[in-house]
């Protein structure tokens, strides 16, 4: 019988270029706040996911045009200290809009990175899904975004987005 938990880990951000245009050589920051909501619990449970922060942030590379990469680790940990097998789900989402449109433009070419794999969503469903992890009590996994060039000009555009995780309980030993 399989016991199947699914958490889902949701990351939010927004970002307005034109706030960066006036900053100089200055660096802005975005934060993010993630936030652990139970999607879905079928009978039993033993898997949850462990963010190592409540706050992720990076900086505007002036420079560079861009975000510098965001890191976010979180572990999925066994809650009752077995042996468990589990597939993770990452559902990824990125739009701009610019100031006087309604209609928001996905960005493109921002880079994914699990546990320092490239991996690249469906563009038919925007998810990413992985092989099978096994763990006696906990693994570490490591969820990098890398921006694609935002240059700052005169005009407002906010671009947001989120990564939803989801661990599912495939085994348990």
């Amino acid at each position: 019988m399989k016991i199947t938990k699914v958490i889902g880990l949701i990351i939010a951000f927004s970002i307005c270029a034109n706030t960066f245009a006036k900053l100089g050589n200055r660096t802005s920051e975005i934060t993010l706040n993630p936030s652990v909501k139970i999607i879905r619990e079928q009978i039993g449970d033993g898997i949850e996911i462990v963010t190592d922060k409540k706050e992720y942030t990076t900086n505007y590379d002036v420079g560079g045009g861009t975000f510098l990469p965001m890191v976010m680790g979180f572990n999925v940990v066994s809650t009752k200290n077995r042996q468990i097998e589990y597939k993770l789900t990452l559902n990824v989402q990125n739009y701009c809009r610019e100031e006087g449109t309604t209609n928001d433009q996905k960005m493109k070419d921002v880079k994914y990175f699990l546990d320092g794999e490239s991996v690249i969503p469906s563009l038919r469903t925007n998810e990413i899904t992985t092989g099978t992890f096994l763990t006696n009590n906990e693994r570490w996994h490591q969820f990098m975004i890398k921006f694609p060039r935002i240059p700052q000009d005169n005009t407002y555009k906010m671009c947001y987005g989120f990564v939803g995780i989801t661990a599912m309980l495939t085994n348990t030993y």
